[in-house]
């Protein structure tokens, strides 16, 4: 039975990580929505001269949002008619497009629409602000009204796309777990080490050999400090949106343990890395730095709950290539990251075996800001949303000092913001993968400790990652 002051000492540290959820959030929130994606469905209207009905499968495609401006792209089939549009904010909800002009469609002002969050809705024909295209080479012009449903993917043409507008979507899950891993990883061996009554030299679990002081008894004790080195390599084989990455992190963090069932710390990260962006024959540079506050309660022998939170600062340099001049154009955005993670773990032993599973979820969120490039082209603001659901186990076996180990954990992004090119072959937006570990574990009888392991992920389409990892702890 877990104590009442437990169970409310819980409460209280997973609403505190909330709030500090929402006050993320607000931070973030802007004047306009998101608009960003595509938004496509079937309009209805007719030929203005002679006036026949007819109907419309329609595209239009937002790929930059910069404050209360954007642009993108018109498509109309069975027409076969295109064009590209600028586009202002009239409203926080009403938006006005102008069309630039092509070989098909006219320039000249398209249409008004309302963003409702989840369609853009454009006027019935006949009706003020309707969709009115003037097409090229015939005495017609189309008028269409209707909804249009939104995907909010996110849109990109990669010839034209800066770095961060693909590796953003490709690697946000490796970033936030090459930090966040290292802090859950920690605390689930830091609390199981109490496990059964069980010392550091029984059970094998990363933790000094004595240990369980009384609440209150504020002793060096009481204080754990700990490193962690990543090293991944990724790469995205998908010949329109394809990069090669190598990314370094460093995560250390200093824990408090006032008694047998809980933990406290912080931790802090640094992250570097060099992506070459194959899409679009440039090359992306980031370094950003993490403040992760987190937490874990031991519930009972069996069981514990950890929790932690993160606020990412990164820079990014980066240039492309333009395909028609051959010049290079660069810039230096900056990016915010958000991520919450949590877990339910559970730990049995068998003679020397040790098994254990975790199931969690994963909540990130990352934005570029707008930004202008070297030739002047305005980039609007990126945001990469991904929700994730993690179930998985590792088995152990220990022989004194050290203690080898696999596991496998299932990955499956229920929020996904999903990579659309403008035109062509598409990437394949999988949303569930298998990441495999193999290691090996080291402690002894002074309190310090250390994990090594090599991590591969599987079963993501056109993507492969390897990481290795070394962990160093020292209990006083």
């Amino acid at each position: 039975m877990i104590p009442e002051n437990r169970l409310s000492l819980v409460f209280q540290c997973l609403v505190l990580l909330l709030a500090l959820s929402g006050q993320v959030r607000m931070v973030h929130a802007t004047t306009y929505p998101d608009v960003v994606g595509s938004f496509s469905g079937t309009l209805q209207g007719k030929f203005l001269s002679p006036v026949t009905p007819t109907s419309q499968s329609v595209t239009v495609i937002i790929d930059q949002q910069s404050n209360g401006s954007f642009s993108g792209s018109i498509s109309v089939s069975p027409l076969n008619a295109s064009t590209t549009f600028n586009g202002t904010f009239l409203s926080q909800t009403q938006l006005d497009f102008v069309c630039v002009g092509s070989p098909t469609i006219a320039a000249g002002p398209c249409f008004t629409g309302t963003f409702d969050g989840a369609s853009l809705v454009i006027p019935a024909a006949g009706q003020a602000g309707s969709m009115v295209l003037d097409l090229v080479g015939t005495p017609n012009d189309i008028e269409l009204g209707g909804r249009l449903a939104f995907s909010g993917a996110q849109t990109i043409n990669p010839d034209f796309a800066p770095g961060t507008a693909i590796k953003d979507a490709g690697t946000i899950q490796s970033e936030v777990i090459s930090v966040s891993d290292p802090v859950h990883n920690h605390l689930r061996k830091t609390l199981h080490g109490d496990a059964r009554g069980k010392s550091l030299n029984k059970n094998g679990f990363l933790y000094e050999e004595e240990r369980g002081l009384n609440a209150g008894d504020w002793q060096m004790e009481n204080l754990g400090v700990w490193l962690s080195y990543n090293y991944t390599q990724s790469e995205n084989d998908f010949f329109r949106t394809a990069f090669e990455s190598d990314r370094h992190t460093v995560v250390g963090g200093v824990d408090l343990t006032p008694n047998d069932w809980l933990v406290a710390g912080l931790a802090l990260a640094y992250e570097n890395s060099d992506t070459d962006t194959v899409f679009n024959s440039g090359n992306l540079e980031s370094d950003g730095f993490t403040v992760a506050p987190y937490t874990g309660i031991l519930l009972s022998d069996t069981w514990s709950l950890d929790a932690s939170v993160g606020f990412s600062f990164i820079e990014n340099d980066q240039f492309r290539t333009d395909p028609a001049t051959g010049a290079r154009i660069s810039s230096a955005p900056d990016t915010d990251r958000f991520y919450f993670s949590a877990n339910l773990n559970g730990i049995s032993y068998l003679d020397n075996w040790i098994i254990g599973g975790r199931v969690g979820t994963l909540f990130a969120r990352s934005k570029t800001g707008d930004f202008i490039e070297s030739d002047g082209t305005a980039v609007g603001k990126r945001v990469t949303k991904l929700g994730q659901m993690r179930i998985g186990g590792d088995i152990a076996y220990n022989y004194g000092r050290w203690e080898p180990f696999v596991s496998a954990l299932y990955e499956y992004d229920f929020q996904l913001d999903k990579i659309l090119l403008t035109t062509g072959a598409q990437p394949e937006n999988d949303d569930d993968d298998v990441l495999f570990a193999a290691g090996i574990r080291y402690f002894n009888n002074a309190g310090l400790s250390g994990n090594f392991e090599y991590s591969k992920r599987l079963l993501r389409e056109d993507f492969d990652e390897d990481s290795l990892t070394l962990t160093v702890r020292y209990d006083y």
